[in-house]
């Protein structure tokens, strides 16, 4: 896991990452001239990540940055519910070639990283 710089428009409010543009006010992920437009989950999600620059945020605050105090069914239901989320963001994202890429890391959280680090890390594993 690499922890990645992020610029932060201090007037939108928008951050980027690895020249992918999270805007939380438009709803919208802008990456090489194109929009992909996502729900409001799913942009609640994407910019948390992508606050933390690649560093884990725990499934609650994941949670929290979606529906606040109102988590209904329970937190079972609730990653459940995640996990839809997630699939989305990430078939958006490879479709509009996106270089990031959410990860997981095993009963503690989620993470975001670039499809590059990703490779690099893929590559050592197969090499050793």
């Amino acid at each position: 896991m690499t922890i990645r710089t992020i610029e932060r428009c201090a007037v939108c409010g928008a951050l980027a990452i690895e020249g992918v543009e999270v805007d939380l006010q438009r709803r919208e992920v802008r990456f090489a001239g194109s929009v992909v437009r996502l729900t409001e989950h799913e942009i609640a999600i994407v910019y948390r990540l992508v606050e933390r620059g690649g560093r884990i945020v725990p499934y609650q605050q994941v949670e929290f940055a979606i529906w606040g105090n109102r988590i209904d069914g329970g937190p079972e239901q609730s990653r459940e519910i995640m996990k839809v989320h997630l699939v989305r963001v990430r078939r958006k994202f490879r479709e509009a070639g996106i270089p990031l890429r959410i990860a997981v890391s095993w009963g503690v959280g989620l993470y975001i990283e670039t499809t590059r680090a990703s490779e690099t890390a893929t590559d050592q594993r197969q090499s050793a």
